[in-house]
């Protein structure tokens, strides 16, 4: 018997955030709205109304999703992982909208899935691609 395995496809919204420690400029946040093409940024110590919007190439979004698929992102889903014994670490989270009403969503303090640091280098490098 064999299984389709699932993806990520029409991808609609995609909030990623991570923070390290009590470090300066250590707070980092995206938010990306496709249907808008907009691309929303955080950085550390800014309210949410000195967030910076960017108009993001739609050949990137769907690098994004090829690059989510690739890297099984998909299997995140309900991770919800923290090491209570770490009091200042660091944290993230991942949420995920396609197909309208499909959702990723996971998050973690001081626990990551297994390929947590090549998404964040991978989400990292396309909007640093944006943002000035």
């Amino acid at each position: 018997m064999f299984f389709k395995k699932k993806k990520i496809t029409k991808l609609n919204k995609l909030y990623f955030c991570y923070q390290v420690g009590n470090y300066m400029n250590g707070s980092i946040a995206y938010t990306l709205d496709v249907p808008k093409l907009k691309l929303t940024y955080k950085p550390d110590k800014k309210s949410e109304e000195e967030s910076i919007e960017y108009t993001i190439d739609s050949s990137d979004i769907t690098e994004i999703e090829n690059k989510l698929n690739e890297l099984n992102v998909i299997k995140w889903d309900k991770f919800h992982k923290s090491n209570k014994k770490v009091l200042d670490g660091n944290c993230w989270a991942l949420s995920i909208t396609y197909k309208k009403e499909k959702m990723v969503y996971a998050h973690g303090y001081e626990k990551y899935p297994r390929n947590y640091k090549e998404v964040k280098v991978f989400l990292d490098e396309i909007f640093s691609k944006y943002i000035k």
